[in-house]
């Protein structure tokens, strides 16, 4: 399977050249200004890269296998995998061969099959637009568990934009090197020798989950996590999902006591063990089962459980947060 990676870095220029291809991609922004087109081209390759790990993790998922059974219960099987082939829009009910996975995983289909409401995302580099300022939390610290930094957040609330979903990617999110750049780091990330930093290149991910695996691509696939309309036609969505505080079900990011929250791959695979159907309403559960997919697949290695606090913030030193999903309610 490592052999296909090559054919995985598919170019957004390439889809959005093609009119029925770019129906269902997003609509991208940033501010103004000389590195405008710099950070459209950040928010791209985020896209494309959660487009990624949502492919890599559906195509080869499996419930009895440790990484799975590390973030999520048995009985949970098969809500995770609808919820994975959903965001990578492969059929709930298609069979996969390793001959299908091929052509899944290839270049041309994960360019060609975008998930069709990808058509109502839109995702900006730093505050949303279209959002009031009292909504706009890029910049801003975060209060709730133990505190830290946004790197993004979403705006989604059905009765106030019906279907779209607004995500922020705050400055932060692109303090992580994107998937390919951790595989092949570039020469900012090597020392004078070449030798690459650590948390670069599959040996310098070490032999366990942590946030060296992170991208901006996993921050921006913790906020599909949360956009109900994405994934609202999984059979069950509604009864398995608990409610929001505005009544709508919604998988959420869960604030304490006990994880002190749930970001990060040490907090994320403690919910497993706090009751069937509770890990599923964490987003950040779904991320980090995702990023430790995808890295096993690329490398050819399984990785085992974080062992500390310390592997939430590897690559960044600082606890850096996906915000809670925004409403139109003050």
């Amino acid at each position: 399977m490592r052999k296909l990676g090559r054919l995985l870095m598919f170019g957004l220029a390439f889809v959005s050249n093609n009119k029925i291809w770019a129906a269902s991609l997003p609509t991208f922004s940033a501010v103004e200004g000389t590195s405008r087109d710099q950070q459209i081209r950040q928010v791209e390759q985020a896209f494309e890269d959660a487009v990624l790990l949502a492919r890599v993790t559906a195509a080869t998922f499996d419930p009895c296998e440790e990484t799975f059974l590390r973030y999520f219960r048995p009985l949970e099987a098969a809500f995770v995998k609808q919820v994975f082939r959903t965001i990578a829009n492969i059929p709930l009910n298609q069979e996969l061969d390793s001959d299908n996975v091929v052509g899944i995983l290839s270049s041309a289909s994960v360019a060609r099959d975008l998930q069709p409401k990808f058509n109502q995302l839109e995702i900006a580099y730093g505050n949303h637009p279209a959002l009031p300022e009292d909504k706009q939390d890029c910049g801003k610290a975060v209060i709730k568990g133990e505190g830290g930094i946004t790197a993004a957040f979403a705006f989604i609330d059905p009765r106030v934009l019906g279907d779209i979903a607004l995500v922020s990617m705050c400055d932060e999110a692109f303090e992580y090197p994107t998937l390919e750049e951790i595989a092949n780091p570039p020469s900012s990330a090597r020392d004078p020798q070449g030798n690459p930093d650590p948390g670069y290149t599959c040996g310098g991910l070490g032999d366990h989950d942590s946030d060296w695996m992170t991208s901006p691509g996993g921050v921006l696939l913790h906020e599909l996590l949360h956009w109900t309309f994405l994934l609202e036609d999984i059979p069950g969505f509604e009864d398995i999902i608990d409610e929001n505080e505005d009544d709508f079900p919604q998988i959420i990011d869960f604030w304490g006591p006990n994880p002190p929250d749930g970001y990060g791959p040490f907090h994320a695979n403690q919910f497993r063990n706090l009751g069937a159907y509770v890990a599923i309403q964490n987003a950040d559960t779904y991320r980090c089962y995702a990023q430790s997919k995808y890295w096993a697949w690329k490398c050819g290695k399984s990785f085992g459980p974080a062992q500390s606090e310390d592997d939430n913030i590897r690559r960044t030193g600082v606890r850096v947060v996906q915000g809670d999903p925004e409403t139109g309610d003050d």
